[in-house]
């Protein structure tokens, strides 16, 4: 893992944008280890970029390619796993992206480059515009 600006580190994370029940749905898996509990972890997505932090420990943005809806689908943070997995509907995504999606392949072009740089907000999980 690498070191944010903040001495955060950046978290190893995966992005898939996968077909259900007929939309495109965007995945975000997240591992954090060390951490026991969802208290600490601030989740907040925008419409074109996802942001991940836990203070002192973790920071994550994520660039989009696709646009998301403001409010995840659907936020569980697995203990055992110390994983974070959030699901996002879609709005609108590049041909590529949902012809990736359509055929089942689940890289996609979901995100551009992540960067250690986040906005902090407060609150367990927040979805902000």
């Amino acid at each position: 893992m690498q070191a944010g600006a903040g001495g955060e580190e950046v978290p190893q994370h995966e992005l898939q944008l996968v077909q259900q029940d007929g939309q495109t749905k965007l995945l975000l898996s997240v591992k954090l280890p060390g951490l026991s509990s969802q208290a600490d972890i601030q989740l907040v997505c925008r419409s074109s970029s996802i942001s991940l932090t836990v203070p002192g420990r973790f920071a994550l943005l994520l660039p989009l390619d696709v646009t998301i809806s403001d409010a995840a689908d659907s936020v569980k943070f697995m203990r055992k796993k110390q994983t974070l997995v959030a699901k996002f509907t879609v709005i609108s995504a590049d041909a590529a992206a949902t012809a990736a999606a359509a055929a089942g392949n689940s890289s996609g072009s979901a995100a551009g480059a992540a960067s250690s740089n986040s906005s902090s907000s407060t609150g367990q999980q927040q979805q902000q515009q």
